[in-house]
């Protein structure tokens, strides 16, 4: 049945208005203009001057206790001042010069003597109890009593000791016995006990030990010999055996009376501290007097905090007669030729290494802006130094220098322009830090060598999460560093900590700051990167899920393309995710008309049989416009727009130009025998050909190449090698002769690779199967044998034709 012809219909683009991608005047002049690359320069420059200056005003950080200091400070006028530093210092000395305090406690004593007079209480009541008794009962009186005086009471006595006590004593001798042990037991613990076991003791050499004793008041009292546990007991025993009693009586009393002898001198701690705070109150404040001429700071030497707090003092004295503790015009200008070297040597590496930042004023803002943004975060950070809770403080000071987030802008450039310009940018940023606090070498070191391991965990990121891992790892190179030169250094243990701690927090905080900032400058910049990218193969894209339902034939040739161009591009070290991103939108265009293009004609039906080839030519061309319109509406990268706009250059739409130049040799023949040629207007090429822009960078050239070898490749008969290599080198030198690599970075060497593994990819992917037999086939005494897959006509056939192909005529379908 024969097709209604089909009516322009209202597109897309008729029904909308159209979002142009071209540049206006202004934004090109800005883009390309020698005199905004200039401008650029002298800002960068003039900025970068500016913030070097800090360590200049007095205000400013080139002395920090604890670290080396790179000048020679000098007094000019005679001062004085009160040294905080010095006076602790001496205030210390004379508080390790207080003895430790010790007390006699009599407590100890006075419990044994009530325990003493209980018992004797105890005893006389047990003698009116036990008179008249026989020798067994009173013996059988005697242990029950004890039993029961062991129960309430925690001493222990023996009921021979109170049987000795009773039979041979009577109560007044029994009362006069143990009130003259109790005077010895008093007297023994009015000199003194101590257990040596868990007390210090010191030995005079004679046998004595003495401890220098403080009464209430703190006066000292003498020396005196205190007795150990051991010969507080002999001394006991030797004056109990002096008394006149019985023998019996004697053993008893020593008994009962050795559990009175106990420990009871002791340190008294709180005596001992308040002795040292009235120490501390009472110590004079020491007054340091520094004479002209005399040196503060030495170069070369570790700042120590007396050091610092006279360097301190003689800058206030000199703000007080309104001076200065440096020559300031003679650094400004050394720092400003440092300033202007340093910047000659960053134009002078661009020129030789980066000639692409040459090319974009956008791409030399972003390194200067990053650049200006890193110092400015230096310049902060070393004003905290007079920030109240860390001006002085010699505890506090040496950890600004480890606040200093050195890693920010080189991790930013790594993931925006590449890993060379991050280095330099490193190497940048590094040498002003070291300046801007005071030429210290240490710093330069730290800040290049931590921001180095940040740009080496930037290779290949494609997660938000391992960026903030790679700015980790350089807060955890600054710990180790630190580390190493701190205890070169023998600084104090809290400092080498505090300096780690603040290094690993600036790492974690500078990749959490990257990760939210880099999106801004993406969008400002036109720059992307892999993380982007890599958000963009979602398949569930608007577009590219309109292209699955509405154009389903050229989503599959994106797929394919996608796979050809990734590994081309692996093979010449270009961006593989960045192909494969661009390759699946590059196409987008033909959702305008998806029906226009042969891998959409499900049903067969080709519409431009009813179009002439001016008008489908226009066609074919328009979706290169019609997908940077729906790449500007859906935001896509620039570099994806880019792609679309190049990934068919400047190329000839063969078929259709064929076909003019047929339809304008048949009319042009006479309509009679001797009749003159009709003049017709001539076919000209430029209708044919697409308007370009030509690649110009190395992944919108595979894509270029890949686009063309995926459409020739499905008309090959026979898939094999050898055809393969025909076809691809054909369709690869046919374009570099027609000019559409002429501003593209590829090399010869390079192309070579493309072309090596455009092979290797189509005869994995155009592989041929076997040809099962149906179920009720009978079966063959011979193996089937391979036919090669049936593949849908290429939309440029006979441009990327074989020579085994007809070349009676051109049978390129509209691409």
């Amino acid at each position: 049945m024969a097709r209604k012809p089909i009516k322009p219909a209202a597109t897309e683009a008729s029904r909308r208005k159209r979002k142009t991608d071209q540049s206006s005047t202004v934004v090109r002049f800005l883009e390309t203009s020698r005199a905004v690359t200039l401008a650029i320069f002298l800002l960068t420059a003039a900025g970068i001057g500016i913030l070097s200056l800090i360590g200049l005003h007095p205000s400013g950080t080139q002395v920090i206790p604890h670290q080396v200091s790179p000048v020679r400070v000098t007094a000019t006028v005679p001062f004085a001042y009160e040294s905080e530093v010095r006076t602790e210092r001496e205030r210390q000395r004379q508080i390790n010069l207080v003895g430790p305090a010790y007390s006699i406690r009599a407590q100890r004593f006075e419990s044994f003597a009530e325990h003493a007079r209980n018992l004797l209480a105890e005893i006389e009541r047990l003698a009116e109890t036990t008179a008249g008794m026989d020798e067994d009962s009173q013996v059988s009186v005697v242990r029950s009593f004890v039993e029961n005086y062991e129960e309430r009471s925690r001493h222990t006595i023996s009921s021979e000791d109170v049987l000795s006590l009773l039979n041979h004593a009577d109560s007044e001798q029994r009362a006069a016995l143990f009130h003259d042990a109790l005077n010895q037991l008093e007297s023994i613990h009015r000199q003194g006990i101590y257990a040596p076991d868990t007390f210090p003791t010191r030995d005079t050499g004679d046998g004595l030990t003495l401890f220098t004793l403080y009464g209430p008041d703190e006066s000292r009292l003498a020396d005196r010999n205190i007795r150990s546990e051991a010969e507080a007991r002999q001394v006991l025993r030797d004056r109990l055996e002096a008394l006149e009693a019985p023998d019996a009586i004697i053993l008893a009393l020593r008994r009962i009376f050795r559990d009175g002898i106990a420990p009871n001198f002791e340190y008294d701690e709180a005596m001992t501290e308040e002795r040292k705070a009235r120490v501390a109150r009472e110590t004079a404040p020491v007054v340091v007097e520094v004479e002209e001429g005399d040196t503060i700071i030495r170069p070369g030497a570790t700042v120590r905090p007396e050091q610092y707090e006279m360097y301190n003092a003689y800058r206030e004295h000199l703000a007080e007669r309104g001076e200065q503790p440096f020559d300031v015009p003679e650094q400004i200008v050394h720092r400003l030729l440092l300033v202007l070297g340093i910047l000659l040597s960053a134009v002078v590496y661009i020129r030789i290494e980066d000639r692409e930042s040459l090319k974009s004023n956008s791409r030399l803002a972003l390194l200067g802006l990053l650049a200006a943004i890193n110092l400015s975060l230096v310049w902060s950070v070393i004003h905290l130094s007079n920030a109240p809770p860390i001006a002085g403080n010699t505890s506090w000071l040496p950890v600004i220098p480890y606040l200093t987030p050195a890693a920010f802008s080189p991790l930013i450039v790594a993931m925006l322009i590449g890993q060379r310009p991050a280095i330099f940018m490193a190497l940048i940023i590094s040498f002003f830090t070291a300046i801007m606090f005071g030429y210290k070498v240490e710093m330069f070191v730290i800040a290049f060598l931590s921001s180095l391991v940040g740009i080496y965990y930037c290779q290949d990121i494609r997660f938000r999460g391992k960026l903030v891992k790679a700015a980790s790892m350089t807060g955890v190179t600054v710990a180790v560093a630190t580390l190493l030169l701190g205890a070169a250094s023998m600084l104090d243990i809290m400092i080498i900590g505090r300096q780690m701690i603040a290094g690993l927090v600036v790492g974690a905080l500078t990749g959490i700051v990257v990760v939210g900032i880099l999106p801004i400058l993406e969008t400002l910049f036109r720059r992307i990167t892999d993380i982007t990218l890599l958000e963009l193969t979602d398949s569930n894209h608007p577009l590219l899920r309109r292209m699955q339902i509405e154009a389903p034939g050229s989503y599959h040739h994106s797929l394919v393309v996608a796979n050809l161009s990734e590994n081309a591009a692996g093979e010449i070290e270009a961006n593989p995710l960045k192909c494969r991103v661009c390759s699946l939108f590059h196409d987008v265009g033909k959702l305008v008309k998806p029906e226009y293009f042969t891998e959409n004609q499900r049903d067969g039906f080709n519409p431009h049989i009813e179009r002439n080839p001016s008008f489908s030519a226009l066609i074919i061309k328009s979706h290169v416009k019609e997908g940077v319109d729906l790449a500007v509406k859906y935001k896509l990268p620039r570099v994806i727009i880019d792609v679309i706009r190049q990934h068919h250059g400047t190329t000839l739409i063969e078929y259709f130009f064929y076909q003019a130049k047929k339809q304008e040799k048949k009319e042009s023949i006479p309509p009679f025998p001797g009749a003159g040629s009709i003049e017709l207007d001539k076919v000209s090429e430029s209708t044919y050909r697409y308007d370009g822009p030509r690649p110009q960078f190395k992944e919108s050239a595979i894509i270029f190449f890949a686009d063309a070898v995926e459409a020739a490749s499905r008309s090959l008969k026979k898939v094999n090698q050898q055809n393969l290599e025909d076809l691809i080198e054909k369709i690869v030198r046919g374009r570099i002769e027609d000019g559409q690599l002429d501003e593209c970075p590829l090399t010869l060497d390079e192309i070579a690779r493309i072309k090596k593994s455009f092979c290797f990819t189509l005869l994995n992917m155009l592989h041929s199967r076997v040809e099962y037999p149906s179920d009720d086939a009978k079966p063959k005494s011979e193996a089937p044998t391979a036919q090669p897959a049936k593949h849908e006509a290429g939309e440029e056939k006979s441009a990327e034709r074989t020579d085994s192909e007809s070349v009676e005529e051109p049978k390129i379908r509209p691409r």
